[in-house]
């Protein structure tokens, strides 16, 4: 039950993250990643230094790709999270298990179940669904730019994760987040210089709240999976689309149609679905074994 309390904290923790972004919508994607990554920085070295960690890790190509990937995949994230409605933007990044899946099967040789490609095809309608325009067979596929950044940045982060499950045999987790801001620091500061906004005293406050509330949900997510089994814990981050629903409607006012909502539910009953049978997979090859 300790595990399940950490993974729902963490989604809220996520949310207040997200809808905090939503109230800088004049500050640049970049802007808002090099300050995030500034304050995590800040925390996560004081952390691995404490520990005694080299900050440079053993297997460091791999780190570096973990990093660009994740940056990559972070600044498609938050734009989206600017442009479009809360629980869509957020939605499209929970597709992020099917990449992984995968890539982990491409590049590290994991197995996954047969059920999976089913799984997919039932997030993928509710991708479809949510570009659906008009009535019946009348309407058409309107394909919206910023649904198709949404899924690449989704590629992205499911490529992050599949250099996390790669690095667990060769370098500690504190390393592994760590290089996350070290490598978006840089990247983001050109476009940070260029595109330069200077925050009120407000603005500042809400930069701050976003890197420490990710830093948050980063120890509560660690926290979850150490108390836990991922059969039990992992469906439970997808609550994070109820709290983004709930946040998006309640406090930022937002609209989404029916049609919209049901291409949500699809989405996430494809993505909880992959990971009921993928666990129960899982466990067959064990006890196989």
């Amino acid at each position: 039950m300790q595990g399940i309390f950490y993974i729902l904290l963490s989604g809220l923790f996520f949310a207040v993250v997200k809808t905090t972004i939503k109230f800088l919508p004049n500050m640049s994607v970049w802007q808002l990643i090099c300050f995030r990554s500034l304050v995590s920085f800040v925390l996560a070295y004081a952390w691995v230094k404490h520990k005694g960690g080299n900050i440079f890790g053993n297997d460091r190509k791999t780190l570096l790709l973990r990093g660009v990937f994740g940056f990559l995949g972070l600044s498609a994230y938050f734009y989206t999270i600017l442009k479009l409605p809360l629980a869509i933007a957020v939605t499209l990044q929970y597709l992020s298990p099917i990449f992984t899946t995968l890539f982990s099967r491409l590049f590290l040789g994991e197995r996954f179940a047969r059920t999976l490609p089913f799984c997919w095809l039932v997030s993928i309608a509710g991708v479809v669904l949510l570009q659906w325009k008009g009535e019946g067979l009348a309407g058409g596929i309107v394909w919206d730019p910023l649904i198709a950044l949404g899924l690449l940045g989704a590629m992205f982060s499911g490529m992050a994760y599949t250099m996390v499950r790669k690095l667990r045999s060769t370098d500690s987790s504190t390393v592994i987040v760590m290089y996350f801001p070290m490598v978006a620091l840089p990247l983001s500061l050109p476009g940070t210089i260029i595109e330069w906004v200077t925050p009120s005293s407000f603005e500042w406050m809400l930069l701050l709240i976003i890197g420490l509330f990710t830093h948050l949900a980063q120890l509560s997510l660690t926290r979850a999976f150490s108390l836990g089994t991922s059969a039990k814990i992992s469906v439970f981050f997808y609550f994070g689309s109820v709290y983004a629903y709930l946040i998006g409607t309640f406090f930022l006012k937002e609209v989404i149609s029916t049609q919209a909502l049901f291409g949500l539910a699809l989405i996430l009953t494809g993505i909880i679905l992959g990971l009921v049978f993928q666990n129960k997979f899982e466990r067959r090859q064990v006890f196989r074994n």
